[in-house]
């Protein structure tokens, strides 16, 4: 099931809450920011922040967490769920080029789900990325994990017919590059 880009910032929201209703402050701020949904997570903190007082860090609120510890574990959920749809969008273009070897997001082995996430954590540092940029940076990875040029992929083995030069690879390859490029750009950053 996929979710909507309002579900993913509330994922990402619940992530503060949490810590926030531990402090007894979620329901002031819900109360009174019932309406806004659609906060972003530095304007949340500095919205805490403000009110009484409160400052999440754990000198101040014993057994609160840091800001940054969760901001860092909001993102980190924020590339999962960003991973997932490129993964599944993969999945999907790949079924259609004939190719049904990519399993579900749920399937998938976690050396697969790193690949994705990596891959969503470097165009989201690097917003700039060209699909080229971002096909070598997945090769140089794959690469560096021992995989080699095979003509069809071949887990066991390593081998991935993918694992060349981007201007080397077929049009239908490249264009896995472009969808993951227009999905980050489209989704990557909640508004």
């Amino acid at each position: 099931m996929t979710q909507t880009a309002d579900e993913t910032r509330a994922m990402l929201l619940q992530v503060l809450t949490d810590d926030l209703q531990s402090l007894g402050v979620s329901d002031i701020l819900f109360n009174q920011e019932a309406e806004t949904a659609t906060l972003k997570l530095d304007d949340l903190v500095t919205l805490v922040d403000r009110t009484n007082g409160v400052k999440l860090n754990s000198t101040a609120h014993p057994g609160a967490r840091p800001v940054a510890e969760i901001e860092a574990e909001a993102r980190e959920r924020f590339v999962d769920h960003l991973a997932r749809v490129c993964h599944e969008v993969n999945r999907a273009y790949c079924n259609y080029l004939g190719d049904g070897s990519q399993p579900a997001w749920a399937d998938a082995p976690d050396w697969q789900k790193e690949s994705a996430r990596n891959g969503v954590r470097h165009m989201l540092s690097n917003p700039t990325t060209t699909p080229e940029q971002n096909h070598e940076s997945w090769l140089k990875e794959k690469l560096e994990q021992g995989w080699q040029y095979g003509p069809v992929k071949d887990v066991p083995n390593k081998q991935h017919p993918c694992c060349l030069p981007y201007r080397d690879l077929p049009r239908e390859q490249r264009l896995k590059d472009y969808l993951f490029k227009a999905i980050i750009n489209t989704l990557g950053e909640p508004s």
